[in-house]
């Protein structure tokens, strides 16, 4: 049995059309289709509901789909197994937008210095999406902000850092960040309840009950917004803020009751430790 043939089928249903998975896979849409035929004569029924342009997964296609994709990471983890150090290989890796920053880029760069033979494949999004994704087996690592509930016991979780709050202005403020509050359009930082909300926390520990002109969970727009002028807003001071051209005033909230914790969650089925552990060594330099 190909590989590539399970692949596209996976491909197939994550995307919801053979044309969508064609372009995922590099491939045309009649070798996708011919794929599919291929395993719908080996296993003997359907695997899709063909409607025009649309495909469906059948009943029995749903149920194989958790053991074809365990098989096609144990075939991508082949490769690694005469590699006796363990870091060699593909390794699927999740991050949130806002921990992609230059020292990132030179994170991974000092990985591909050390270990040429392992090839990092990145993929971002928000923390619960990314989150899910590790749990389903499609992604090997997550650097996410921490989730509010404990992770399963399959789940390794190591904290990286964590990024006081503060107050984002266009300019210096001259007020108290409270009054300063009161006073200006409030932009606000609203992140997925997976995650633990720091401003909302203040907020209510000073009690402040502020209309927000403009809200949203992407801290890189919010900041572009206050450049602009448009208002202030309480953020997480990540990385990126001083190293991308935003020009904020950033005034500190209290760090240490304020804060968003950074952690990487590995999962135990990957099968590469190793892999983990360089990861985990240059990302805590």
């Amino acid at each position: 049995m190909d590989a590539r043939f399970l692949k596209s089928v996976i491909a197939v249903v994550e995307t919801g059309s053979i044309a969508n998975a064609a372009r995922v896979e590099h491939v045309s849409a009649a070798a996708v289709s011919q794929r599919i035929k291929a395993m719908e004569t080996h296993f003997g029924f359907d695997l899709f509901y063909r409607v025009g342009h649309t495909v469906m997964p059948t009943s029995a296609c749903i149920d194989l789909l958790p053991r074809l994709r365990r098989i096609v990471n144990e075939m991508r983890l082949l490769p690694g197994d005469v590699d006796c150090r363990g870091l060699s290989g593909n390794l699927r890796l999740g991050i949130i937008p806002s921990q992609v920053s230059p020292e990132f880029v030179a994170t991974l760069t000092r990985i591909g210095c050390q270990c040429p033979d392992i090839h990092i494949s990145l993929t971002q999004n928000a923390s619960r999406t990314l989150y899910d994704t590790l749990i389903s087996g499609e992604l090997d690592a997550v650097i996410i902000a921490a989730p509010v509930f404990d992770v399963p016991k399959h789940v390794n979780l190591v904290a990286l850092k964590e990024e006081p709050l503060v107050l984002i202005s266009r300019a210096p403020i001259k007020k108290s960040i409270r009054e300063t509050l009161m006073t200006e359009a409030y932009i606000e930082s609203r992140p997925d309840v997976f995650v633990e909300n720091p401003a909302k926390n203040y907020l209510q520990d000073q009690g402040l009950e502020i209309a927000p002109i403009f809200d949203t969970n992407s801290v890189h727009t919010i900041a572009m917004l206050v450049r602009e002028g448009v208002g202030v807003s309480l953020v997480p001071a990540w990385r990126g803020i001083d190293s991308i051209d935003l020009h904020c005033a950033q005034t500190p909230v209290n760090p240490t009751s304020y804060f968003r914790k950074i952690v990487l969650l590995t999962s135990r089925f990957s099968g590469r430790p190793n892999m983990f552990e360089k990861l985990l060594e240059v990302l805590v330099v």
